[in-house]
């Protein structure tokens, strides 16, 4: 009986520990849609904003969740079996500490009270939202999983690998924001009665009534506010419910009676409502309109729709790309529409913005000028290495940053990737393990494998990958004399630009167009040592070849058999033998200045210049002879 009474126990406490990791999860996806709804037009969140608190809140108690003391015992069992008059006062600095950088170190030593580990840990929390490298570092936390195993306890959600992805994933949807946090509030010195409650560690057996807390004193607001309580477990019923939900009342009006003069002012100014010309009060009056309005657009019932049956990841209704897991920004206009405006406010804010603009003497740039400024600088750095292998250089010579958003990388900021394109080190975000071929090794080495680069060097050679940008004989026209179907190609193109002479000029449209709708691209015969990446891949597999010599073939059959063509054939005038040339034609010489053809024997035979030249030049001699009379028909 009594191991029956231990396995239920048991059964139960490890179902309260997989509630507390569900709900930890629902908590930090509602806080983040809150953050994503609240500002998805300043994309700044400050410290006061109810979600920056809660936020900090939750990912504090993610941290505290079935952690250990330096015992080893969990806090959760040490409250339970020892009655506590105050907050416990747990600290998972002695965990992170090896993993925080001197400079995190450096910044945190700085402030005051700074030698508290519950300062430390929670102005962590915020300095980490803050700097944007929180993501990171849980990253690194999972890679290493033997770094949680004396700190934690074998139910916590660090340790849960589908959970503690689920919260990487959430944290990705606040990458565009940026914090600012205030770390000066005393405050941070001490544990909030919710967050422990959330982390499973405390338990109040009667929540407060009139707002006050365990010790009898009101509890003091700080410069942040207050976080309204975390939702009950599934074990509250009844008047701990009611309780829980008076509790939150008191604890927001006070909140709200205890804010000071200059908190009370900017929520004023917020609040107030703006002249129409201003964006923020156009934003207000749109987001006033009810949902079923006639007016919303196609786009804005999508959105709604798409809200309604994807609350599991809110982050995907604000622009995250799932498939190449970014974010991904999205036009204002997209932006209105959600928030159920029409087109016409949405065009009307922004001509407002701009005549504001104007008034002030400010310069209005064009948004696509200085993208195109930026885009051709850096088209520029990768057409660079079009021509050149890229070579590392190394982190330190990034200054341990990514090269493409300048993301800390390396050590305990996540894993540098190396881009075989440019030689550069990226982010995990901005280096999804891609592989393109890589033309500089192409024309070096004959390399076809494909290596793996960043994303904005993948981009950049998918939209080049058809574009005739390398030039064989120029880079390396050794490649003709080791690569037999290099050097083929090269004579099938030499032929084709021959043949297009007669090819183009002719009178027969049907075969002209034929001919151009075949070859495609009039690279092949206009610049013969031009060559795209794909064209070289297409000549590395043969596919190439075999098409210019088919083609070449039809040419040499049309002309030699058209009315049109036939008749622009060459006869050899050194050895007056009847048979037709043309200059595509094997064993033939062609004279670079008149172009006349002659047959390869025959080409010693010449003394001097070939007879046409010398027709013309006596021809033009007589011309500047002042007795010289032209006769004309």
């Amino acid at each position: 009986m009594a191991a029956r009474r231990g396995t239920a126990s048991s059964l139960v406490d490890k179902k309260r520990r997989a509630d507390e990791r569900r709900r930890l999860c629902n908590e930090l996806s509602s806080t983040i849609k809150v953050i994503q709804e609240d500002h998805v037009r300043t994309k700044l969140v400050k410290g006061v904003h109810f979600g920056a608190i809660q936020l900090c809140e939750i990912l504090e108690a993610i941290f505290l969740h079935e952690l250990k003391d330096k015992r080893g015992v969990l806090w959760r069992e040490k409250v339970s079996s020892e009655p506590m008059a105050d907050l416990p006062e747990p600290s998972f600095w002695s965990c992170i500490s090896p993993l925080v950088s001197d400079e995190i170190k450096t910044q945190l030593l700085a402030l005051r009270n700074s030698e508290s580990d519950i300062k430390k840990c929670r102005s962590w929390v915020r300095l980490m939202l803050v700097k944007g490298l929180l993501f990171s570092f849980l990253s690194d936390i999972q890679k290493h999983p033997g770094l949680l195993g004396p700190h934690y306890g074998p139910e916590a959600v660090l340790k849960d690998t589908e959970r503690s992805e689920i919260i990487q994933t959430l944290l990705r949807g606040l990458e565009v924001f940026e914090f600012e946090y205030d770390f000066s509030s005393t405050r941070l010195t001490s544990w909030e009665a919710q967050v422990l409650e959330l982390a499973g560690i405390y338990q109040p057996i009667n929540p407060p009534i009139q707002g006050k807390n365990k010790r009898g004193k009101n509890p003091s607001v700080s410069s942040e506010g207050d976080r309204v309580s975390p939702p009950p477990s599934d074990f509250l019923m009844g008047d701990a419910v009611v309780g829980l939900a008076m509790a939150r009342y008191s604890n927001l009006k006070k909140s709200r009676e205890n804010l000071t003069d200059e908190d009370l002012l900017q929520k004023e100014e917020d609040i107030q409502s703006t002249p129409s010309t201003s964006s923020h009060g156009a934003t207000v009056r749109l987001r006033a309109k009810s949902p079923n309005s006639p007016n919303r657009s196609y786009n804005s019932m999508l959105y709604s729709y798409a809200g309604k049956n994807k609350d599991d990841a809110p982050f995907s209704r604000y622009g995250y790309d799932s498939i190449r897991k970014r974010n991904v920004p999205r036009p204002v206009g997209e932006v209105e529409e959600e928030e159920g405006g029409d087109e016409d406010s949405a065009v009307e804010i922004n001509m407002d913005d701009m005549t504001l603009a104007q008034e002030m003497n400010f310069e209005i740039v064009n948004a696509d000028d200085t993208m195109n400024v930026r885009t051709k600088e850096h088209v520029d750095t990768l057409t660079s290495h079009l021509t050149k292998l890229g070579l590392e250089n190394g982190l330190d010579s990034q200054d341990y940053q990514c090269a493409s958003c300048k993301r800390p990388i390396g050590i305990v900021f996540g894993e540098a990737k190396l881009c075989k394109f440019d030689g550069g080190y990226y982010c995990y975000e901005c280096h999804l393990d891609e592989e393109r071929l890589i033309p500089a090794r192409i024309l070096m080495n004959w390399d076809f494998r494909k290596h793996r680069v960043c994303l904005r060097s993948a981009e950049f050679l998918d939209s080049i990958e058809t574009m005739p940008v390398l030039n064989v004989d120029e880079t390396n026209n050794a490649l003709y004399h080791y690569i037999p179907e290099l050097e083929e190609t090269r004579m099938l193109r030499h032929t084709l630009s021959l043949q297009k002479d007669y090819i183009l000029t002719c009178k027969d449209p049907i075969f002209v167009e034929e001919f151009k709708k075949r070859v495609r691209s009039s690279h092949f015969y206009e610049h013969i040592h031009f060559y795209s990446v794909k064209d070289l891949y297409h000549v590395y597999t043969g596919s190439l070849v075999s098409k210019l010599r088919k083609i070449a073939k039809n040419c040499k059959k049309h002309i030699r058999n058209c009315p049109y063509c036939s008749q622009k054939g060459f006869i050899c005038e050194v050895c007056q033998k009847d048979e037709i040339l043309y200059p595509f034609d094997r064993g033939t010489y062609q004279c670079l200045e008149c172009r006349s053809v002659f047959h390869d024997p025959c080409k010693p035979k010449l003394k001097s210049d070939c007879p046409k030249c010398l027709r013309i030049e006596q021809r033009r001699a007589n011309l500047k002879r002042p007795d010289s009379v032209l006769y004309t028909e």
